[in-house]
């Protein structure tokens, strides 16, 4: 009996030791899944370079000139059952290089020539996927008897020769289309597939006006303004225009456009006022306007706005993508951080800051050239619904991506995904229907020039 209680005994003095260490193991390994799941919200894979040494990926003009059109490099496209291609420019050759993603490496698949050192602004093509086939639309400027005449072709990419066979091509008959707005400066910058049952496209622009204010007299020259406009293309005839923005002393930047597969178009720029008063002190707004049919915009909705800065681009950069009858879009705002918004039928359903980090001001990065115009967010949404936002921060030369999402109604926290020394620039982020976040962008580090490289993420949570 002594024996047995001696065991007993000796049992219960294991368990009295053994259970504090179990419940701090437990306790350990809860934290540590609780900080998995915060921390890392996606499962990352190692960064790869995709752009062979001998491709120039500096993009000086794209960094500089991209107000003017929407057709940013490089692209990502995404295919159904297909790896992942992503579209450069390569400055050396003047010629758009197609690399294939596989899991055994990228390849280059495709060489096409693209540019023309007489029409740069008008030539470099808008790149859309259509039933797993890739469109290359090339937007035609030409000037004849010093009228400005304009066109679009569209292409089609045979990846097995790597040609491109035309498969419309369409020139405005009536330039007055055009001049109309200005007998000056107008131009298309961008093309979208639009109602793809009728085979139409959407055709996006700028014009300039000019408008009389007292502070010309005092300045000697007119008040002008770039200011947004479309037209639709169907079969070989291109519609009239139809403006998206009111009438007024204000301009439209950082323009972007996306069309739903619900078939709604839907435009979003930032209005500025910066030369309507001889002070610096100005107005930015972030607006948002849809065409469902393609015969008129809607009413701008105004989302945000920052009031007498004398910042220049104070809201600096913009995206949008689609999902159904909703809208989403991300800025930027230098001095107060990120933003996201939702715009469901029309209205506003969501608007939050997704982060307060702030970048360095425009004076202390303008020596990172070319840094000073590169878009440095994007925002895309899957299959699902799900929204994923990108956005880089360049700290003298150290570099950050960052990437969060909106997965089932709740946000993620913010994630680095790429960083160390140098600068990025210029990302572009799709989501194919396995859900898996492809993610390319421009990086320059203290030994090398700029190249192109690619990364892939997985929600953690599905």
């Amino acid at each position: 009996m002594a024996k047995l209680n001696s065991s007993a005994s000796n049992m219960l003095l294991s368990l009295t030791a053994v259970i504090p260490i179990f419940f701090l193991l437990t306790l350990f390994l809860v934290a540590l899944a609780w900080s998995g799941l915060t921390d890392s919200s996606f499962i990352m894979s190692d960064e790869i370079r995709i752009s062979s040494k001998d491709i120039n990926c500096d993009y000086f003009s794209e960094d500089y000139t991209r107000r003017w059109y929407n057709f940013k490099y490089p692209k990502l496209i995404i295919a159904v059952d297909q790896p992942p291609v992503a579209v450069l420019i390569d400055e050396n050759t003047k010629k758009l290089v197609f690399v294939e993603i596989a899991d055994q490496g990228p390849s280059i698949t495709n060489i096409a020539q693209g540019y023309d050192e007489k029409n740069l602004f008008t030539n470099w093509p808008i790149i859309f996927m259509k039933e797993n086939k890739i469109y290359l639309a090339f937007l035609i400027n030409t000037q004849s008897d010093k009228k400005r005449q304009y066109g679009v072709r569209l292409f089609l990419l045979d990846k097995g020769n790597n040609k491109l066979h035309l498969v419309r091509e369409t020139r405005l008959a009536n330039i007055e289309v055009i001049n109309d707005f200005s007998k000056s400066d107008s131009f298309l910058s961008g093309i979208y597939p639009y109602d793809d049952g009728k085979g139409r496209f959407m055709l996006v622009g700028t014009y300039t006006k000019s408008y009389f204010h007292p502070l010309t007299l005092i300045a000697g020259d007119q008040i002008s303004y770039n200011k947004n406009f479309s037209l639709i293309w169907e079969d070989d005839k291109i519609g009239d225009y139809q403006t998206i923005e009111e009438k007024g002393w204000f301009g439209a930047e950082k323009r972007a456009y996306a069309i739903s597969d619900s078939g709604i178009a839907n435009s979003s720029w930032v209005r500025s006022t910066s030369r309507v008063s001889i002070s610096a002190k100005h107005n930015e707004t972030v607006c948002y306007s849809q065409n469902k049919d393609g015969t008129r915009w809607t009413k701008p909705l105004e989302l945000y706005s920052v009031k007498k800065t004398n910042v220049i681009s104070h809201v600096r950069d913009l995206s949008l993508s689609t999902y159904g009858t909703s809208a989403f879009l991300l800025w930027q705002d230098i001095e107060n951080g990120f933003y996201f918004a939702e715009v469901k039928d029309g209205a506003l359903h969501e608007q939050t800051r997704i982060s307060d980090l702030k970048p360095l001001p425009p004076e202390k990065t303008e020596y990172i050239e070319p840094l000073f115009g590169a878009p440095g967010l994007k925002i895309t949404v899957d299959h699902k619904g799900n929204v994923y936002a990108l956005w880089v921060l360049n700290d003298q030369w150290k570099y950050k991506i960052f990437v969060k999402g909106r997965i089932k109604g709740k946000w993620t926290e913010a994630n680095v995904v790429s960083s160390g020394p140098g600068v990025a620039k210029l990302p572009d982020m799709k989501v194919d229907k396995q859900g898996v976040i492809h993610i390319t962008y421009l990086k320059e580090t203290p030994k090398e020039k700029f190249a192109c490289y690619y990364l892939k993420l997985e929600p953690a949570r599905r």
